[in-house]
């Protein structure tokens, strides 16, 4: 009788988990120490019209237990009904930082809006929300005069 070899199993992957999520109006990077500082967290967008294209932003996301090749979706869309305003994927960085953490910096084009109201920011992994935020869409005419 053959001896037989035991499988190898793998230990299951750990579920992605994000730790922050943003939309901000620019992300630096230290060049001295490699922190970033973000300036404008967006939690209202104020237009004085509508329809209107705001923007450029960035995004910035902070999330843990990526593997390779795994893609991470970022979505703004309308609370009322999800219809989605913008839709980018992004991959990881090559690699994390000391704690395994990986950052993602991407700047997010000039955008229209239809609508005043409220908007859902959200970080997915294969349709699994990692992070969302609520942001607000005011439209605040202004008056000549």
């Amino acid at each position: 009788m053959a001896d037989r070899k035991p499988r190898k199993r793998g230990r299951p992957k750990e579920a992605p988990t994000c730790n922050c999520a943003l939309l901000c109006e620019d992300v630096l990077v230290s060049q001295a120490r490699g922190k970033h500082m973000l300036h404008g967290v967006i939690n209202v967008i104020l237009v004085p019209q509508l329809p209107w294209v705001v923007g450029p932003f960035v995004t910035y996301v902070r999330i843990s237990n990526v593997y390779p090749k795994q893609t991470i979706h970022v979505s703004f869309e309308r609370a009322e009904d999800g219809e989605k305003v913008f839709e980018f994927a992004a991959e990881p960085p090559e690699r994390p930082d000391q704690l395994g953490v990986y950052t993602f910096v991407v700047t997010t084009p000039p955008f229209r809006l239809e609508q005043d109201g409220r908007y859902i920011f959200s970080v997915r992994s294969d349709g699994t929300p990692l992070a969302e935020s609520p942001i607000s869409v005011v439209c605040l005419p202004i008056s000549g005069g």
